[in-house]
C-alpha cells in the first residue's frame, strides 16, 4: 500500500514537473557532457519546428553543423563546471538569442547541462530603433538654428545647442550650469514661467525679454515641457528659444507703416472709396466722402458703387465701373454724385486698382469739381465780354479806360468798358463820380499817381506795371496795367489798357504748389528707397534718361551728370532687356501691361542688382514720356531666399521624426513589420495616378507612415497574436484611430494629414469606424488610405493565411468599389496593380479570398 501511495506522488510530481518545464516562456533544454539532447520543452520545440529534438546534437540543433565549433562556450563550461552566459544569432531558427548554460554537477563531476535561451530579436531591434532616433534627435539638436535647451528644476542649464551659446554670447563651458535667472531681463519672469509650465506641464509662445553675455536684452518666444522623472517627479524643463527682435521691430514697424497709411486715407481732402472688382459693392470710404455725400460711413460701406450717382443714371456708371475694372490702370473721369439731401454735385474721379490684404480692389478718388465748374462757368462769361469788346474795337481781354481830370474829380473815368466794371464791381454810373487813384491799392497808389502825372506831362514812363485795385466789396485784384497819354476834348487824358491778372496769379501759384509737391514726391521717393526716373524716347526711339534722383544714382553707381542722356536700357541685364524694351513700347502705345515686374539692373562697377519697377505713361514738355519708380529688392529676395531655406529644413526634420515614430510603432508588431512605408508606398502611386498635387502628395506621403501610430497605445501582445483577433481583441484594435487623433492632435501638421489619419478605416458606404462616415463625408486621404491599406495586407502573408495573388486582389478591388472602397480609387488602384505594384510582382497564385477577419469582415 505504502508502495503504491509513494508510486502515486512520483507519477503526480512528475507530471507536475513535465508541465512545469513545458509551461517555461524561454526555451529549455538538457543535455548530457556529449552535447546529445535529452530533454526539451514546448517553446524549444516551437522555435525548432518539428524535427526529432531529442537524441540529436546540440551543434546538429542549434548551428545546423556537424561538429562543436571551435572555441565553443558550451565545451568550456562542461570542462569548468561553471554557468555560462552568451548571446548571439540563432542561423537555424533566425534572429538573435541570449543563452544562459549551467552545469549540473554530481559527485564532484558534470553530468549534464541544461540550456536556457531567449529569443532577444525584437528587443535588440527596438534597441537599434531608439538608438537611431536618439541620433537623430541630437543632430536636430545641435543643427536647429533656434536655440533648444535642458535644466534643471532649479533652473541650471544642463545642456544647450550651438544656436543658443550664439544667441547669449556664452561658451558652452560658461553656460552649462549657468543659472537660468541670469539670462532674464526680468527675474520675476523665470517664477511667473516656472509657475506656468508646472501647472499645465507645457508652455507655448511664452514672450519674455531675455539678458545676452554683454547685456543686450532679446525679445524671445519661449516654448517648453516639463522632464520628469520615472515616478511622476519634475528633473526640470527643456524647450526652444526663439529670437523674435527683428521680427517685433519689423511688425512695429509695419504697424506705424499701416497707421500712417489709415492717417493719410482719413485726413486726405479728397474723397476716397474702395470697391469689390467682382460684386462692385463699396468696402471703405473716408471722412471726406462721408462730407461729400453727406451721409454717415454706415449708409455708404456694403451698398452698390451706383449709389454714389444719380439713379437715372446708375446703368452708365455700372458699365464705368466695369471698364475701370476691365482697364486696370489709372483712368480719369468726369461723373457725378448725389448726396443725401439729393443735391447733385459734379465730381473728377481718378480710378485705379490697388492690392489690399493681397486681394485687388478699385480704389476710386472723387474731388468735388463744383468751384471749378463755378470758375469754368465765369470763364466762359468772361470769354462772352472779350468778344463784345473785341466787337466794339476794345482789346482782347482787356478792360478799356479813359481818365481825364475834371473839375470835380483827379483822374476821372470819363469812359469805361463792361470789363472794368466787372473787375472793380461798380457800374458805369457810380464809376464816373469815382477817381481811378481811389480804386488803386493804398500801397501802390502814390506811384501810380506819379506815372499818370508824368505821363500826362508827356514823360517817358515804364509801359507795363503790375499792380493791384481795392473792388467794390473790398476785395483786392491784381491787375497788370498800361495807359497811352491822349488829347480829349482838347485837354490831356490817358487811355488806359487794364487786364485782370487773377488767373495768372493763381495758375503761378498751383504751378508753384505743383513743383513743390513734385519736389515731396522725389524727396520723398528717396527716403523711402525708391528711385524716381523720368525717360522719354529720342529720334531712335530709346528710351532716354531726362530726369532721375539721387536713389538711382546710388542703385546704378552713375553720377547723374552721367545718367541724364543714357538710354535706359543700357542699363538693363541682357536677359531682361528684350522684355523691358517690349513693355516700354507698349506702354508708350497706351496698351495694358503689368503695373509691377522685376528686373536686374548692372551697376556701373559691373555688380547686378534686382529691382522692382512700375511705371506710368505721362507726357513732358508736349512729347511722351514713361515715369518710373524703381526699388532695390535685393536684400528682401535675400531674406526670402533664406526663409525657404529654413521651411525645406524644417521640414525635412519633421519628416525624420515622423518616420522614426512610425519605425517605432511597426516594431512592436513583427508580423506588420515594415507596413507604414508599404501602405506610404501604395498611397504616394495611388495619388499620383488621380493627379494629385505635389503638396497633396506630400501629404498623402506623411499621413501614410503616421496612419497607424496610434497603435503604439494598443499592448504588444494583441498586436503580435499568431492568429486570427477575437472581436473583443479586434474592438481593442480598433481604438488605435483614437489613440491617432489624440497623439496628432497637438502636433502642427496639415489638417489633411490629420484627417486622412482619423478617416482610413471608414468605409465608403458608412459601414467603417470610427465615425460611421461616408462618401465625400471622408477626406480623400482617408479614401485613399483605405485602398493602400488593404492591399498591404491583401499582399502579405500572416502567420495564419498566405498572401492573396495579383489576380484575386484586383477581383477584390472590384467588388468592394463602391461599398468598402471609393470607386475612383479602387480604379486607380487598379491601374497601378495592373502595371506593377510599387512593392514589386505579387504572386500569381489564386487562393480563395477566405482570409478575412471573420469577426470583423475586415482585411487583417
Amino acid at each position: 500500500m505504502d508502495n503504491a501511495r509513494l508510486h502515486q506522488e512520483t507519477a503526480q510530481a512528475q507530471a507536475e514537473w513535465e508541465e512545469s518545464f513545458n509551461g517555461i516562456a524561454l526555451g529549455v533544454c538538457i543535455m548530457d557532457t556529449g552535447g546529445t539532447l535529452l530533454r526539451a520543452n514546448n517553446t524549444l520545440r516551437q522555435w525548432l519546428g518539428d524535427r526529432p529534438l531529442v537524441g540529436s546534437k546540440c551543434y546538429e540543433a542549434f548551428q545546423g553543423q556537424s561538429h562543436f565549433c571551435d572555441g565553443c562556450t558550451w565545451q568550456q563550461s562542461v570542462v569548468t563546471g561553471k554557468p555560462t552566459e552568451f548571446e548571439g544569432p540563432n542561423p537555424v531558427v533566425g534572429g538573435r538569442f541570449r543563452c544562459w548554460l549551467h552545469p549540473v554537477v554530481e559527485d564532484g563531476k558534470v553530468s549534464r547541462m541544461i540550456n536556457y535561451m531567449e529569443d532577444v530579436t525584437e528587443r535588440r531591434q527596438a534597441e537599434e530603433a531608439l538608438r537611431q532616433s536618439e541620433e537623430r534627435y541630437r543632430t536636430l539638436f545641435q543643427e536647429s538654428r533656434d536655440a533648444i535647451y535642458i535644466t534643471t528644476r532649479e533652473g541650471k542649464f544642463v545642456d544647450v545647442n550651438q544656436s543658443a551659446l550664439d544667441l547669449f554670447g556664452y561658451t558652452r563651458q560658461e553656460m552649462v550650469g549657468l543659472d537660468a535667472c541670469q539670462i532674464y531681463a526680468n527675474p520675476a519672469d523665470r517664477a511667473r514661467f516656472q509657475q506656468e509650465i508646472e501647472q499645465k506641464g507645457s508652455v507655448r509662445d511664452y514672450e519674455v525679454k531675455l539678458r545676452k553675455k554683454d547685456g543686450t536684452e532679446r525679445d524671445c518666444l519661449l516654448t517648453a515641457t516639463v522632464r520628469r522623472a520615472n515616478d511622476g517627479s519634475i528633473l526640470g524643463y527643456q524647450g526652444i528659444i526663439r529670437d523674435i527682435t527683428e521680427r517685433k521691430r519689423a511688425g512695429e514697424a509695419l504697424r506705424k507703416s499701416e497707421e500712417e497709411f489709415r492717417l493719410a486715407f482719413e485726413n486726405a481732402n479728397d474723397s476716397i472709396f474702395w470697391a469689390d472688382p467682382n460684386t462692385g459693392l463699396i468696402t471703405n470710404c473716408n471722412k471726406a466722402a462721408e462730407a461729400l455725400l453727406e451721409k454717415r460711413r454706415g449708409e455708404i460701406i456694403g451698398h452698390p458703387q451706383t449709389m454714389l450717382h444719380p439713379p437715372e443714371k446708375a446703368e452708365y456708371y455700372a458699365e464705368l465701373f466695369k471698364k475701370h475694372v476691365e482697364l486696370k490702370g489709372a483712368i480719369d473721369e468726369e461723373a457725378e454724385v448725389i448726396t443725401g439731401s439729393g443735391k447733385i454735385k459734379p465730381v473728377h474721379i481718378i480710378s485705379s486698382v490697388a492690392l489690399v490684404g493681397g486681394k485687388p480692389i478699385i480704389q476710386e478718388i472723387f474731388r468735388d469739381a463744383s468751384e471749378r465748374r463755378q470758375a469754368q462757368q465765369q470763364l466762359k462769361e468772361s470769354e462772352e465780354r472779350y468778344r463784345a469788346l473785341v466787337e466794339a474795337g476794345g482789346h482782347m481781354g482787356e478792360a478799356i479806360v479813359l481818365l481825364q481830370d475834371t473839375d470835380d474829380v483827379e483822374t476821372a473815368h470819363l469812359f469805361v468798358n463792361e470789363e472794368w466794371t466787372r473787375i472793380t464791381g461798380y457800374t458805369r454810373e457810380e464809376l464816373k463820380g469815382i477817381s481811378y487813384l481811389d480804386l488803386i491799392h493804398p500801397r501802390y497808389r502814390d506811384a501810380v499817381a506819379d506815372r499818370v502825372r508824368r505821363r500826362l506831362r508827356g514823360e517817358d514812363v515804364p509801359g507795363r506795371f503790375q499792380i493791384s485795385i481795392v473792388a467794390k466789396d473790398g476785395g483786392e485784384v491784381p491787375v497788370e496795367a498800361t495807359g497811352t497819354p491822349i488829347s480829349y476834348q482838347g485837354k490831356p487824358a490817358i487811355v488806359g489798357y487794364i487786364r485782370d491778372t487773377s488767373e495768372r496769379k493763381r495758375t503761378e501759384e498751383q504751378l508753384k504748389e505743383s513743383e513743390e509737391r513734385y519736389r515731396a514726391m522725389v524727396e520723398l521717393g528717396a527716403q523711402v528707397g525708391e528711385a524716381i526716373i523720368l525717360a522719354q524716347d529720342n529720334e531712335e526711339g530709346l528710351p532716354i534718361h531726362i530726369f532721375v534722383n539721387e536713389e538711382w544714382c546710388r542703385i546704378t553707381g552713375y553720377a547723374r551728370e552721367e545718367l541724364i542722356g543714357m538710354p535706359f536700357h543700357d542699363l538693363v541685364h541682357p536677359r531682361d532687356r528684350d522684355a523691358s524694351r517690349q513693355r516700354h513700347r507698349r506702354k508708350m502705345r497706351g496698351e495694358s501691361v503689368p503695373g509691377l515686374y522685376e528686373m536686374t539692373i548692372v551697376r556701373k562697377d559691373g555688380t547686378e542688382v534686382l529691382v522692382e519697377l512700375t511705371g506710368a505713361y505721362t507726357i513732358y514738355q508736349g512729347k511722351p514720356a514713361e515715369a518710373a519708380y524703381i526699388r532695390d529688392i535685393t536684400e528682401r529676395k535675400r531674406a526670402e531666399a533664406e526663409m525657404q531655406q529654413l521651411n525645406e529644413a524644417l521640414r525635412r526634420s519633421l519628416t525624420q521624426t515622423v518616420e522614426a515614430l512610425a519605425a517605432a510603432v511597426d516594431a512592436k508588431d513583427p508580423y506588420t513589420h515594415g507596413h507604414s512605408r508599404k501602405v506610404t508606398d501604395y498611397a504616394v502611386a495611388i495619388g499620383q495616378e488621380m493627379g494629385l498635387a505635389p503638396q497633396e502628395l506630400e501629404e498623402l506621403r506623411l499621413a501614410g507612415i503616421l496612419h497607424d501610430v496610434g497603435k503604439i497605445a494598443v499592448p504588444v501582445e494583441v498586436l503580435a497574436r499568431p492568429r486570427r483577433l477575437t472581436p473583443q481583441e479586434y474592438g481593442l484594435v480598433k481604438t488605435h484611430v483614437e489613440a491617432s487623433s489624440r497623439i496628432l492632435e497637438g502636433v502642427d501638421l496639415p489638417q489633411a494629414v490629420k484627417q486622412a489619419v482619423v478617416q482610413h478605416h471608414e468605409r465608403y458606404d458608412g459601414t467603417g469606424y470610427p465615425a460611421g462616415l461616408s462618401g465625400q463625408q471622408i477626406s480623400l486621404g482617408g479614401r485613399i488610405l483605405a485602398v493602400a491599406d488593404a492591399l498591404e495586407a491583401m499582399g502579405a502573408d500572416r502567420p495564419y493565411r498566405k498572401a492573396l495573388g495579383l489576380f484575386p486582389i484586383l477581383r477584390e478591388l472590384s467588388s468592394c468599389s463602391g461599398s468598402q472602397f471609393d470607386p475612383e480609387v479602387a480604379a486607380a488602384a487598379i491601374r497601378v496593380l495592373r502595371r506593377g505594384s510599387p512593392e514589386g510582382e505579387h504572386r500569381e497564385k489564386e487562393p480563395e479570398p477566405k482570409w478575412r477577419n471573420r469577426a470583423t469582415d475586415d482585411w487583417a
